[in-house]
C-alpha cells in the first residue's frame, strides 16, 4: 500500500502534469522506458463489453504455452482490447510464427507493430508486456510475473498498472529487480522465486515513496540503489539499501536546492554510481548535469552542458565496459522546446580517474562546503588539522553500517 506522503505527492504531480503535458516537450519526462519496436501477431480485437471473454481467452492461451498479452486502446468508436501473441525483431519472423503455429487456429490473424520495454543481458532478454514480464532465452520464453490487474475496472487511469515497471537484471544475471505498485520485487530466474523487499523506515521514521525508482543492484550485489518520489516536477533523491538499512545517499536538493536526482546507473565493476541531477521543473529541463558518487557519499560533477548555449545532459544515458553514452540537449531561447540533441560518449576509465582524483584531493559531497583549516603561524603542520584527516575515510550517511 502507498504511504500517505507518496499518495499526496502522486496526486499533486498528476494534476500538474495533466495541465502541462500537451505543451511540454517530448523529452520532458522522467519516465525512461527502453521500448523497442517489435512485430507481433494480433489474433483479435474486442470491444470492452467483451472484456470477460478476453480474460478467459488470455488465460487459456497462457495455459497452452503461448506468449500472449492484451492491450487496451481507445479509438473513435470507443474502447477496445487487442489480443496479441509473441514479439519478434523482424516482420518475416512474425509471419513464419503465424503461418506455422496459428494459421489453422486463427486464420484471420495478422502482423502488427507494437512497442515493448526490453532489457538485455548477454543472451537473456526481459520483456514487459501490458500483462506480464517475460524472460526470453535460447531455450524459449518464460512468464516471470503477472500484473495483478484485469479489465473489470472501467477506470481508464488504472490501466497504467505497469507504467513504472522496468526490470533490471542483477549484474550476476541470476535475477531481475523491478518496481510494481510502489514495492521493490526480485525474481530468481532459475526457480521464479519472488521476493518483495520490505524497505525499512528512514531515520525520521517515514517510508520513502517508491515511484519510478529504477531499482538496481550494485556489481558485487552488496547494495541496492533506487530513487524516491521520481515523479513529474517532484523532489527526488538517491537512496542506498544494504544490510537491512536504508540510507539517503543524495537527498533531494542536496547538490542544488532546486534540483533533483532523475536517473542513475551503476559502474559495471565498481561501487560507483553515475547519476543525472537537474532542475526539478520538467517544463524547462530535460535532464541536468552528470555526477558520480561512491557509497560513502563522496560526490562530484563530471559532465555539464554549456549553460550559455542553454545546454544540459539529457536524462537518459547508458554505459558499457568502455564508454558512457549520453546526449547533450540544447534548448531554444525560451526553454520551451529542445532544438538539438547530439550524441556523445566519454571513456569510462577517464570518468573514474576524474572522480578518484577528486576524492584524493579530499573533495567532500558537493553540497557541503569544504571546511577551512586555519593555517598555524609557527608550523605548517599542527594537530589542529587532524580532525579533518580522521573523518576522511567515511564521509557519507552510510557510515553506521558500511565497512
Amino acid at each position: 500500500m502507498l504511504n500517505r506522503s507518496c499518495v499526496a505527492a502522486f496526486i499533486i504531480t498528476f494534476f500538474i502534469s495533466v495541465g502541462i503535458a500537451l505543451a511540454s516537450d517530448a523529452y520532458n519526462e522522467r519516465l525512461i522506458r527502453p521500448e523497442q519496436t517489435v512485430y507481433t501477431v494480433q489474433i483479435g480485437s474486442f470491444p470492452m463489453t467483451s472484456k470477460f471473454a478476453v480474460i478467459r481467452l488470455y488465460e487459456q492461451l497462457k495455459k497452452e504455452g503461448y506468449p500472449v498479452f492484451y492491450r487496451r486502446i481507445r479509438i473513435e468508436n470507443g474502447e477496445w482490447v487487442r489480443v496479441k501473441i509473441g514479439w519478434f525483431d523482424t516482420k518475416p519472423q512474425a509471419i513464419a510464427y503465424r503461418d506455422s503455429l496459428l494459421s489453422q487456429k486463427y486464420p484471420e490473424a495478422f502482423i502488427v507493430q507494437d512497442h515493448l520495454p526490453i532489457q538485455t543481458l548477454g543472451e537473456k532478454r526481459c520483456i514487459v508486456t501490458p500483462t506480464d514480464i517475460w524472460l526470453e532465452t535460447a531455450g524459449g520464453k518464460t512468464d516471470l510475473f503477472h500484473f495483478d490487474h484485469n479489465l473489470i475496472d472501467d477506470n481508464e487511469e488504472n490501466d497504467d498498472w505497469n507504467y513504472y515497471t522496468q526490470p533490471f537484471f542483477a549484474p550476476s544475471g541470476d535475477k531481475v529487480i523491478f518496481e510494481y505498485q510502489s514495492q521493490i520485487v526480485t525474481i530468481q530466474l532459475e526457480n521464479r522465486l519472488k521476493t518483495v523487499l520490505d524497505l525499512p523506515k528512514t531515520e525520521s521514521g517515514d517510508s520513502i515513496c517508491v515511484h519510478n525508482s529504477f531499482p538496481q543492484e550494485s556489481p558485487l550485489g552488496h547494495y541496492l540503489a533506487l530513487i524516491d518520489n521520481n515523479l513529474w516536477e517532484a523532489n527526488s533523491g538517491l537512496w542506498l539499501y544494504a544490510r537491512d538499512s536504508l540510507k539517503v545517499l543524495i537527498p533531494a536538493g542536496k547538490l542544488v536546492p532546486t534540483e533533483a536526482v532523475k536517473n542513475f546507473r551503476w559502474h559495471p565493476e565498481k561501487d560507483l554510481i553515475f547519476f543525472i541531477n537537474g532542475f526539478a521543473m520538467g517544463t524547462v529541463t530535460v535532464g541536468g548535469d552528470l555526477y558520480a558518487t561512491d557509497v560513502h557519499g563522496n560526490c562530484m560533477r563530471l559532465i555539464t552542458g554549456d549553460k550559455e548555449k542553454r545546454e544540459e545532459i539529457a536524462i537518459d544515458f547508458t554505459l558499457d565496459q568502455q564508454y558512457l553514452y549520453y546526449q547533450i540537449a540544447q534548448h531554444d531561447s525560451s526553454y520551451s522546446s529542445v532544438i538539438r540533441m547530439s550524441e556523445e560518449k566519454a571513456p569510462l576509465a577517464n570518468l573514474v580517474q576524474q572522480f578518484e582524483m577528486g576524492v584524493k584531493k579530499k573533495l567532500v559531497p558537493a553540497s557541503v562546503p569544504k571546511p577551512e583549516v586555519p593555517k598555524p603561524e609557527t608550523k605548517e603542520e599542527t594537530p589542529a588539522a587532524q580532525p579533518e584527516q580522521k573523518t576522511e575515510k567515511k564521509t557519507g550517511p552510510l557510515d553506521d553500517f558500511l565497512q
